[in-house]
């Protein structure tokens, strides 16, 4: 049985999704499983299905996909790589060490700048009054101490999992986008007193602009405020604004506290749907309640179809 299995879920951009393959296949570690996941319009065309296992899902939403893939993984630990990360040589030995120790659930690389190797974009993200969902170590060459206590999720994208968590995850919520899952998680691993792990000898790649580390836009906004913890509309509205005033240049700043200040007074409806989500998790890990546990219907949960 292989150690580790290696997502690569393909989305919308062919390109990316090739340029990340070739990067995992050119820096594959031994006892690793390579698993394409699809939406079905992936035809195979360099003939790897000796070398690569592939899963198909419903839609090209990157839960679904990861999901998906999940299903058929045979390894106790899972890496999800999205199109457009790169891999380096050797980043996934650290993940692998350190997954021996029970207590490791969940673990992040050091997500780094394509343009410049030694220059960190993330390493986790964290919530704080003006930023939701800030990136941890963002242009540092290291991660230091204090960053490190500050973690509080993971960048999907870019993840490591234990197998059997990733999969009670998915399986017990609904949600339709990666930062939605995002914050759920974060909010369970806060809750239960446990720590993401920053693999600080791992290391992938990305454009400054990856659209997956950004929390910008009206959208993100509305959503990030809605999953974070409440603190009445008056502060929310004062640090969206504050936000702002110190980017005053960024047009998505301003779009970003529209979909903040929107939460306070049109959330309700959306953060209910987070909440009953997130009452699913937690029961989905009680032991006590483990096969009594009412879920909510997941997406994806259609009977799933494995090329050859």
């Amino acid at each position: 049985m292989p150690r580790l299995s290696i997502i690569i879920p393909l989305r919308s951009n062919l390109e990316l999704f090739e340029a990340t393959l070739v990067s995992v296949l050119e820096n594959r570690p031994d006892e690793c499983e390579v698993i394409v996941a699809h939406d079905g319009s992936y035809d195979d065309p360099f003939d790897l299905a000796g070398e690569v296992c592939f899963a198909v899902a419903d839609d090209q939403a990157l839960v679904n996909l990861v999901w998906a893939a999940t299903q058929i993984a045979t390894s106790p630990v899972v890496h999800v790589l999205a199109d457009g990360f790169l891999a380096s040589e050797d980043w996934t030995r650290a993940a692998v060490d350190a997954f021996d120790d029970e207590e490791v659930q969940c673990a992040t690389p050091l997500i780094c700048d394509q343009e410049s190797d030694h220059t960190i974009l993330a390493a986790g993200w964290t919530d704080d009054r003006l930023r939701l969902r800030r990136s941890i170590a963002e242009g540092a060459t290291a991660v230091g101490r204090l960053e490190q206590q500050r973690v509080r999720g993971v960048y999907f994208a870019a993840s490591f999992w234990h197998i059997a968590l990733l999969r009670k995850c998915l399986k017990s919520i609904a949600v339709d986008s990666a930062i939605e899952f995002e914050a759920l998680f974060a909010r369970w691993m806060e809750e239960e007193r446990k720590q993401i792990h920053i693999l600080s000898e791992s290391r992938v790649f990305t454009s400054s602009q990856a659209p997956e580390l950004q929390s910008v836009g009206y959208r993100e906004g509305f959503q990030l405020q809605c999953a974070a913890q409440s603190r009445g509309f008056a502060a929310t509205a004062g640090f969206a604004l504050l936000a702002c005033i110190t980017r005053p240049h960024r047009v998505e700043s301003w779009a970003t506290a529209i979909g903040r200040l929107s939460a306070g007074l049109m959330g309700t409806k959306y953060r209910t749907m987070l909440d009953r989500n997130y009452e699913s998790l937690a029961a989905a890990h009680r032991p006590n309640d483990e096969s009594n546990a009412q879920t909510l219907a997941f997406p994806t949960h259609q009977p799933l179809r494995q090329a050859a």
